[in-house]
């Protein structure tokens, strides 16, 4: 093993042999830093529209050199400082340089003199120009930046890990000059390459201590060396795997010289932890340093003595340590009491930082995850009656973080306990089991059951699938039908029986899941019910099902039955759910599928005379009689549900007939003709004609004939339709349809989507199908089913006790609605309310209600910074419900759309002027004053009256029309965050 000073040796790597012995860490660094260290002015675009012209001007007046900025450029300049991190993330070090800060000699900054002298020296160090203590900490991070914008291929910007690098590893100067003449070494584009060859040198380096086990815990010398030295300790962390303990903290959450400012809801609001000492100082180069610097940093700064070890405790807070808000805490030496609102645990941003100053807020922050907030629990602890507090009871700890934490679940506790890669194994192929055996939620079949060192897959009365955590016979358990392995084990009971097998790493062979999959298949078909499903655990189900308790899946009330009805305002999710949800529920891999049920994918999409044809192509010349007992006519014949096949194929063959064919006598003919009857009455297909009319039909051929699972094609055992005013029963159930000849017009029964889909459904009892019908309640229900309506209820459909048949109009067909076939829709209740849908289709249905769920709208994932969503929508919302009632509510996936989460301006106009206003619009008709009281006069304006009336006399009430206000929407471009936030406010 190696020192880390050797190790540091090891790792004086040029250019070269950065980009020669580790290009796979140089490309993956170059790809991802490409976007922000490419040169300035070509990621202003990234920039907000009401700053970026500024921006932009300063950058071009910097390129200038005979430009002199002047005091009419200080607005300019101001906004470049404060914004610039957008696309360089350095703001942290020069955010201090403010127009107008007092001076060492009392004179006050002026950014344009400030920005001139910077603009006119060449090197750092003959930089001349008087500032404050302060400022001086951070002029060489603003010289490098402003140098950077005015030629980029001379200076860097001087980045405290470059720094670090430069000095440390590479044991240069690290001072800014020195910086810049080690740049001129290195090739376009200079200052990604740089930053590349930085960071790969960094991942070497962090690799080799792991590898050497340099680091033996956390407090040795080396850790901290490291840490404030070398290596951001994230970064470090991250490529080494290194696992620390975490600590405990408490933070008070009150602010002020008599503790009278609650800044918890800022927190919880911003996902950060603060405390508000010095916050004039940027302290973002002391986070994670000595102790001793911060604290000499804050004497020199003249701050107050018990801002000491709150602000060094404070800034010595990383990432994975657990942080609880206090409301109150007694001290030291006074009866115990302390009361906590949250707890957090501290991560890195989007931007990797964790430490962030807000002179104007919160003062120096931390970013956090919520871990439980907000919460009340009081506890009988004293003596932490101070800002800020680093735990070391261990009974104190377990106290504050277990006990307000909530209990978890059996199922989550149990998962924890496998390792992440063997659970999610287990997971990847019990899903891949149910997609290909059609399985759905609430299957009473099957049992997903739990115990706290297993998991258990039962499918009737037999363990199916299994995870074991202390077995030593293996980490899976699986069925088979036949023995795979030497070890494997028959069931109880009289051959044949199938086997149960243990594996170690399961990843088993095609031919083996065969076997899997038909011993699991052959269990549900001789169960109706298991007998441990007492034992059943929802979560688990839901988990495999990828159903969190946000959906519908996971309440005891909105169980999925075979006619069921998402209802509820526009934009709550309805067809969302559909569409990523459901639609996967029957949707199988061509990998797990058979030849036969392949082949009735191919053939449920061709018309008679193409399954003729392929029959005909395989067939050579052949007789009717053969044809029909055809394996692809057979499959059509099952499909269609048709009793008249025979029929079908003598017409098929002479209307598809070659018009110079003797031996047929039909005259009416239709392209493609490409069939022929020979003298002996035999039928052959004419290959040139089909080369020139069909050429589909010998791709389908070959097809079929090449037949092999294909890993990743999806089969779709469904369909997806939405209900209009015009749409009918000819449509949905059967109609007759024209068909169009070069010389007629002839007419034919055809299937609708509904008998198509119960004939897919009826020929494949083993799978689960699909109807989903979006915006079901716009159509005319009694219309579209017709008598067929009664024959969708559960005990009506096939093999159930009151199993009903009917006569369809046209064909004359009896028809039945398989068992294995679901009709999901989806209605707007702004449209039309549940209580006035078809009493009939209501009698049939489940009915699931999709509500808005303002609060997703303040989850990571969706929360802007700016404004509110979630406040935003519920103050909407409530007013919409007091003037109408809720069915007419807005839903939050209006504003689930949103990309760009730091400058949401652009997207919010967006989504008011083209979603929510012409909704309001709608909801009042025309009824201006109701629209006013759901979002103001910031929306809302009165237009000028400019209309003159004429021949005023012959009309008496015209003074009434003439007071009478006309309004209009305000126009979008005068819309801001603040316009947006007086809805709720």
């Amino acid at each position: 093993m190696k020192t880390l000073k050797e190790v540091i040796q090891d790792c004086q790597l040029s250019f070269s042999e950065i980009t020669e012995d580790y290009k796979i860490d140089y490309d993956q660094i170059f790809n991802r830093e490409k976007d922000w260290l490419n040169n300035v002015e070509e990621k202003t675009f990234r920039l907000s529209e009401n700053v970026r012209d500024d921006i932009e001007y300063v950058i071009t007046k910097l390129k200038e050199d005979r430009y002199r900025f002047k005091e009419s450029d200080t607005d300019k300049l101001s906004l470049f400082i404060s914004q610039i991190n957008g696309i360089i993330r350095i703001a942290n070090r020069i955010n201090n340089f403010k127009e107008g800060t007092t001076l060492d000699n009392s004179q006050t900054l002026k950014l344009f003199e400030l920005f001139n002298t910077i603009k006119a020296t060449k090197q750092f160090i003959d930089f001349d120009f008087t500032l404050n203590k302060n400022l001086k900490s951070f002029i060489v991070h603003l010289f490098s930046v402003v140098k950077h914008c005015q030629s980029p291929d001379t200076y860097p910007i001087y980045y405290k890990y470059w720094k670090n690098i430069l000095g440390e590893v590479l044991k240069k100067d690290d001072d800014y000059d020195s910086l810049c003449s080690f740049y001129q070494t290195i090739p376009s584009p200079k200052h990604l390459s740089l930053g590349t060859y930085f960071g790969a040198l960094g991942t070497v380096l962090a690799r080799k201590i792991s590898e050497n086990q340099i680091i033996k815990e956390e407090d040795d010398k080396n850790y901290k060396y490291i840490r404030n030295k070398i290596l951001n300790i994230h970064y470090f962390d991250i490529i080494t795997g290194y696992k620390r303990k975490p600590n405990y903290y408490l933070i008070g959450s009150k602010y002020g010289e008599n503790n009278d400012v609650d800044v918890f809801p800022k927190m919880l609001e911003n996902n950060v932890v603060s405390v508000g000492f010095a916050s004039h100082l940027d302290l973002g180069d002391f986070y994670l340093t000595d102790d001793a610097e911060i604290v000499e940093y804050l004497k020199e700064e003249n701050e107050v003595r018990n801002s000491y070890n709150a602000l060094k405790l404070f800034l010595n807070i990383k990432v994975g340590d657990k942080v609880a808000i206090k409301a109150s805490g007694s001290p030291k030496g006074k009866k115990g009491f302390l009361s906590i609102v949250g707890i957090f645990e501290v991560v890195q941003n989007k931007d990797g930082e964790v430490y962030s100053h807000d002179p104007d807020g919160l003062g120096h922050t931390l970013n956090v995850k919520v871990v439980d907030a907000p919460i009340y629990k009081e506890f009988e602890l004293g003596g932490y009656g101070s800002t800020v507090h680093k735990l070391s009871k261990q009974d104190h700890i377990n106290q504050i973080f277990n006990q307000t934490n909530k209990k978890r679940s059996l199922f989550l506790e149990t998962k924890d306990k496998f390792e992440n890669s063997i659970f999610e194994n287990y997971i990847k192929f019990l899903r891949k089991i149910n997609s290909e055996l059609g399985l759905m939620p609430n299957d009473e079949r099957v049992v997903y059951s739990v115990r706290d060192s297993r998991l258990n897959f039962t499918v009737g009365q037999r363990y199916s699938f299994n995870l074991y955590l202390n077995d030593s016979r293996g980490v899976y358990g699986v069925i088979s039908k036949e023995k795979l392995l030497d070890s494997s084990e028959p069931y109880d009971g009289n051959p044949p029986q199938p086997f149960y097998n243990y594996y170690t790493d399961f990843e088993p062979s095609n031919k083996d899941w065969d076997s899997i999959t038909e011993a699991i298949k052959d269990e549900l078909n001789r169960t109706t019910k298991s007998g441990f499903i007492r034992h059943h655990n929802s979560e688990f189900e839901n988990y495999v099902f990828e159903l969190s308790k946000e959906t519908i899946m996971n309440n005891d009330n909105m169980k999925l039955s075979l006619n069921t009805i998402l209802y509820g305002p526009p934009g709550t999710g309805k067809t969302h759910i559909l569409k990523n949800q459901f639609m996967d529920m029957f949707t199988t891999s061509e990998s797990s599928i058979t030849r036969q049920d392949f082949l009735k994918d191919i053939i449920q999409n061709c018309s008679w005379w193409q399954v003729i044809a392929l029959a005909v192509l395989e067939l050579g010349k052949t007789k009717v009689a053969d044809i029909f007992n055809h394996e692809y006519v057979q499959v059509k014949a099952q499909l269609s549900n048709s009793t008249t096949v025979t029929p079908t194929i003598w017409g098929q063959l002479q209307s598809h007939t070659v018009e110079d064919c003797e031996h047929v006598k039909v005259a009416r003919r239709m392209p493609p003709m490409i069939f022929n009857k020979t003298e002996k009455s035999e039928w052959e297909i004419l290959q040139n004609e089909v080369e020139e009319q069909s050429p589909e039909l010998l791709e389908l051929k070959l097809k079929i004939e090449n037949f092999e699972s294909v890993p990743n094609k999806r089969i779709e055992r469904f369909e997806f339709l939405t209900f209009h005013q015009s749409y009918s029963y000819e449509d949905f159930i059967e109609g007759i349809k024209p068909e169009l000849s070069e010389s007629d017009v002839s007419y034919k029964i055809e299937e609708g989507v509904f008998q198509k889909m119960c004939n897919r459904a009826r020929n494949d009892s083993s799978n689960n199908y699909a109807i989903f019908i979006d915006e079901i309640n716009r159509g005319n229900i009694s219309s579209i089913f017709g008598e067929l309506i009664t024959l969708i209820e559960d005990d009506k459909r096939e093999g159930k006790p009151n199993e009903i048949k009917a006569t369809l109009p046209y064909s004359k067909k009896h028809f039945s609605v398989p068992n294995n076939l679901y009709i999901i829709g989806t209605m707007n209740t702004a449209d039309r309310s549940v209580e006035a849908l078809d009493t009939a289709l209501r009698r049939r249905f489940s009915f699931i209600e999709m509500n808005p769920e303002p609060e997703k709208l303040n989850t990571d994932e969706f929360k802007c910074i700016g404004i509110d969503l979630e406040a935003l929508l519920n103050a909407i919302n409530a007013r919409i419900e007091k003037l109408l009632d809720k069915d007419y509510c807005i839903g939050h996936s209006y504003f689930m759309t949103i990309t760009n989460r730091k400058e949401p301006l652009k997207e919010m106009k967006t989504i008011f002027q083209n979603k929510i206003l012409p909704l309001l619009q709608e909801y009042f008709y025309g009824d201006w004053g109701k629209i006013l009281l759901v979002i103001g006069k910031e929306f809302v304006e009165t237009k000028k009256n400019t209309i003159k009336f004429l021949s005023t006399d012959s009309y008496e009430d015209f003074e009434e029309y003439d007071e009478k206000p006309i309004y209009n929407f305000t126009n979008p471009t005068s819309w801001t965050l603040d316009s947006f936030k007086s809805i709720y406010e």
